[in-house]
């Protein structure tokens, strides 16, 4: 989008969500910029594979299309929508619960005991009702607490153990007491009033359109920034803004090192930790399953959720195949045995998986920020003058978390370049 001047007007590191946002708002504002993306495609996390015949995104996650600054950006004519549903295994049976809000007949399902009293999922509906009169600013407690506390105050301690917990730490990709309430508050507000489901041709497909409005330098791997300047190799480039938007440990690593003229608050190096997940691809001979995620509500195995991922895309699978998508969480999730995921999804599916074939593993390690309790929730920090540091670790993990610290960042840059 720029020529090869000596200074840009903005350098833009990193061509996942945030940068590629970042730079939608400046074509809009029309300040000129270049990305700088260290890998060969766009979209950070939100990347697909091509395994044999079968779609493996790198690591299970939906698209809501009604983040707010998604649908500025991203309106496409085909979707597959996710049903609000879910399927939870406890004692062997399959339980059916659903938001009885979109669908008469979840209020029914809904009152099994074995998932919580009715008096617990009368409680936990009062408060999703409060945040859907809140809006999307949601402050919540005054003081930050694990979003396990803020559960168990609801007095849900059955429906939160069997139901929320195991579901929410498949959201979250991490344990429900190491995570903000006012953080978990918002990701919930923006699910149950939202459009989840995924792309035609996998999550990279989302990145791959957004992509296509701005100007990336791919295989770009940029080695140092300093106030005015970044470098390239033996190439150095000045710029006079630049905006950080790569991961929040490729960040620590370049910001550790950078040339700045002020010094660094160590609370932001804090800040930048990352979860851990694993995330396996098995393919089994058609049988009649359907879309709905399922969790183990008692916890009986390493697997945090599973979903027959080609019953929601079909494209993901060939003509009769089902492609299971199944989530491992946690810093040892990457030495599980696949016979212990095996036995656990023999139990979660009720069918045998020794003949199940395994596609692909993804170890991932940088998963999600992590946003433990205490944790403001902001939008971008700025880091002198020049640099602007955005991401979903500033501001909340998810899509629009991402989106929305590019868009800020931009505004900003318009409001003071």
């Amino acid at each position: 989008m720029t020529s090869k001047r000596s200074e840009l007007p903005v350098a833009i590191i990193g061509a996942g969500l945030s940068g590629i946002a970042a730079g939608l708002r400046l074509r809009e504002l029309g300040i000129d910029f270049e990305i700088f993306e260290s890998g060969d495609g766009p979209g950070g996390r939100l990347r697909s594979d091509r395994v044999g015949e079968y779609i493996c995104d790198r690591g299970f996650q939906l698209v809501n299309l009604s983040y707010p600054d998604l649908a500025r950006f991203y309106q496409p004519d085909k979707f597959h929508k996710a049903t609000k549903v879910i399927d939870v295994l406890i004692d062997g049976k399959v339980h059916r619960l659903g938001d009885p809000r979109a669908s008469f007949s979840h209020l029914f399902t809904g009152l099994n005991p074995a998932t919580g009293s009715i008096s617990e999922k009368i409680r936990f509906l009062k408060f999703l009702l409060g945040l859907r009169g809140q809006g999307q600013a949601i402050s919540g407690a005054l003081e930050d607490e694990s979003f396990e506390a803020s559960m168990v105050s609801l007095g849900i301690g059955s429906l939160y153990s069997r139901v929320i917990r195991p579901f929410a730490q498949g959201v979250f990709l991490d344990r429900c007491d190491q995570i903000s309430a006012q953080m978990a508050n918002r990701l919930i507000y923006y699910f149950i009033n939202g459009t989840p489901g995924l792309p035609i041709g996998g999550v990279s497909s989302l990145a791959e359109e957004l992509a296509k409005e701005v100007n990336i330098n791919f295989n770009s791997h940029v080695d140092e920034i300093g106030d005015g300047f970044l470098r390239i190799g033996k190439r150095k480039r000045k710029a006079r803004r630049i905006i950080l938007a790569t991961d929040a440990l490729a960040a620590k690593l370049l910001l550790s090192d950078a040339q700045l003229d002020l010094p660094l608050d160590s609370r932001i190096f804090d800040s930048m930790t990352m979860s851990t997940s694993t995330t396996w691809y098995h393919a089994l001979d058609d049988l009649e399953f359907d879309a709905t995620l399922r969790i183990d509500g008692l916890g009986m195995g390493p697997v945090t959720n599973s979903i027959a991922i080609s019953k929601l895309a079909p494209e993901y699978a060939p003509p009769g195949k089902t492609l299971i998508s199944s989530t491992v969480i946690g810093g040892a999730s990457e030495n599980t045995s696949e016979s212990s995921v095996r036995r656990h999804l023999a139990s979660i599916w009720g069918v045998e998986t020794e003949g199940w074939e395994l596609i692909a593993k993804y170890v991932i390690k940088k998963s999600l920020p992590n946003h433990p309790p205490g944790k403001s929730i902001g939008t971008f920090t700025p880091l002198g003058e020049r640099i602007l540091l955005v991401g979903d670790h500033i501001t909340f993990p998810s899509q629009q978390g991402a989106l929305e610290s590019g868009v800020a960042a931009a505004e900003e840059i318009a409001r003071t370049i």
